[in-house]
């Protein structure tokens, strides 16, 4: 397992702005496309979250909670559709601006999203435990899908990272191995451009942020996604993958 620990703004914008911080982080000195993204091409991104039966996280994060923590399984794609691989199961604990990211790599054909202790190795859910609140200690489930399109910059100062993630599509949770057949989906939602340990008074980053809105803590693509399956009537939970699987407490 690993940990990592950054300061993230998240702007939630249309895709002209998003475009236009393109641009200029395209054409900047000091920024360069990251190692993800060869020649300025984009990969795509498909995030299976869990939560609780009560949606405990799916509610801390409308209401804006300020200490908050999400368990997620993640792929990756290149524009060539690759098929899935090694995934990678990760914790996002948040509390304001500060993120702790642990991730541990897990073998898809391990994986069996009816049983939680195939997609989530001990030590990186005693993370979770460690890291959410106590109304949270309930058994989780698979509840939705977020796949989209990110376009990442890193700083010459190899610690600054930007990412571009629009064409943001909902999933239930069950087309988690499928989602990539899913790329060419269209779906209004918001791109968002996300500032990682960035210097906010750096006159390079005033230069983007001045044409984006303020950021926002609330929002989160985890709740784009519940939100619009359930609007469209695609998403109810008796649809989700089996959901009442337990673990023993971690301390």
């Amino acid at each position: 397992m690993k940990i990592s620990s950054r300061v993230e703004y998240k702007y939630p914008c249309d895709l002209d702005k998003s475009q236009k911080v393109k641009s200029i982080l395209s054409q900047s000195p000091l920024w360069k496309y990251d190692s993800f993204c060869p020649g300025g091409n984009s990969y795509w991104v498909s995030s299976l979250y869990w939560d609780t039966r009560e949606m405990f996280s799916y509610h801390d994060s409308i209401s804006g909670e300020y200490t908050k923590a999400k368990l997620r399984l993640r792929a990756y794609s290149s524009q060539s559709h690759q098929a899935f691989s090694t995934l990678k199961a990760e914790v996002k604990s948040r509390v304001d601006k500060i993120c702790d990211k642990a991730v541990a790599s897990v073998e898809s054909k391990h994986i069996d999203l009816t049983s939680f202790e195939t997609c989530f190795p001990e030590d990186l859910f005693g993370f979770y435990r460690r890291r959410c609140k106590s109304y949270k200690m309930q058994p989780l489930m698979p509840v939705a899908v977020v796949l989209y399109e990110r376009l990442g910059f890193v700083h010459l100062n190899q610690k600054s990272r930007i990412t571009i993630d629009q064409n943001i599509i909902a999933l239930p949770p069950h087309l988690f191995f499928q989602s990539f057949q899913f790329i060419q989906s269209n779906q209004n939602f918001e791109s968002v451009v996300e500032l990682k340990d960035c210097n906010q008074n750096a006159a390079e980053i005033q230069n983007i942020t001045r044409y984006l809105s303020v950021p926002r803590q609330k929002f989160s693509k985890y709740c784009q996604a519940v939100d619009s399956l359930e609007a469209s009537k695609i998403w109810k939970k008796k649809q989700m993958v089996a959901g009442t699987v337990t673990r023993p407490s971690l301390v």
